[in-house]
């Protein structure tokens, strides 16, 4: 394990999807390496495979031996971990407070699709085949880039997500109801995750935090020991090279 580098009291992390081939736990591991942290919370979609059993043994060994025995580890339910648990304590929501006394409501975000009945069988296999052809074309792209360095990558998932009026329409109305309902729970704000778009800002007086994932973004949130939340990204702590591809 690597010296740690800086000391924080939380780290939010999502949709890490391990057992999926496009994940990067790797990545993952460098950063539980690079901090020395108090707690972490693991806000759903951890483990993306029908047998867990085998893969959440993995998970949880390897986060075991990447974090301080002083660490406390808690993990929220996503839609691809129905049935991981982890020392019998599994939630679907939780309220954080921080240092500076903001309440947070930190869950997956999979409760959004419960309101979406009218998205039919269809459109949503037909969403999850483009998306995983554009995980491909994010792989073939970092290929090109790590021997053609001159060549500028891209990720053709963002890509695609912001030119998209459908998906735009569809993140918008997540990011809505999502800071709605910590409003209504009379909350500061909401840390989650699920539609794989990490995002740092103010709705309607509510702060909404996504932590993003960990098989195209690598991104996840931080509150230092100043009670600020910040949302970054693991090339912020590992820059880019030919060397360090995205993909």
């Amino acid at each position: 394990m690597s010296e740690k580098k800086e000391t924080i009291r939380t780290l939010f992390i999502s949709d890490i999807h391990m057992g999926l081939s496009f994940a990067q736990p790797t990545k993952l591991y460098q950063i539980l390496d690079y901090y020395k942290v108090k707690n972490i919370y693991f806000i759903g979609d951890s483990i993306n495979s029908s047998k867990l059993e085998n893969k959440q043994q993995e998970l949880l060994n390897t986060l075991l031996t990447k974090t301080d025995k002083t660490t406390k580890l808690y993990f929220l339910q996503g839609n691809h971990d129905k049935e991981l648990h982890y020392n019998g304590s599994f939630s679907k929501e939780i309220i954080y407070t921080t240092l500076k006394q903001k309440k947070y409501i930190l869950l997956h975000g999979d409760l959004f699709d419960e309101t979406q009945p009218e998205k039919s069988i269809f459109l949503k296999i037909l969403g999850e085949s483009v998306y995983f052809v554009a995980l491909h074309l994010n792989n073939f792209i970092f290929f090109l880039y790590k021997y053609c360095p001159f060549f500028k990558p891209f990720l053709m998932t963002k890509v695609i997500k912001d030119h998209s009026s459908l998906i735009t329409k569809h993140i918008q109305q997540f990011k809505k109801f999502l800071t709605s309902y910590a409003k209504e729970k009379k909350l500061n704000g909401v840390i989650c995750g699920h539609i794989h778009y990490p995002e740092d800002e103010i709705i309607d007086n509510i702060h909404y935090l996504n932590c993003g994932d960990w098989i195209e973004n690598f991104s996840f949130v931080i509150e230092d020991f100043k009670g600020d939340l910040k949302l970054l990204n693991y090339y912020d702590l590992y820059p880019l090279t030919s060397k360090n591809k995205l993909c």
